[in-house]
């Protein structure tokens, strides 16, 4: 857990910097372009499958 919240510590202050060359950050883009064209999530939980190709050699 202590390793979770210093790397998601790291991560917010690298996130809020400004890039190079940008008067923005990276952060201030997110929700400035691209936040509103997130859709929710669907209701039911995700299934996983497998798939695998099988072929026999005679």
């Amino acid at each position: 857990m202590e390793l979770n919240r210093a790397v998601w510590e790291l991560m917010e202050k690298h996130n809020q910097t400004r890039m190079q060359k940008r008067p923005y950050s990276r952060e201030e883009r997110f929700h400035a372009m691209e936040k509103d064209l997130l859709k929710p999530l669907k209701q039911e939980p995700y299934e996983m499958r497998l798939y695998a190709d099988l072929s026999r050699k005679y």
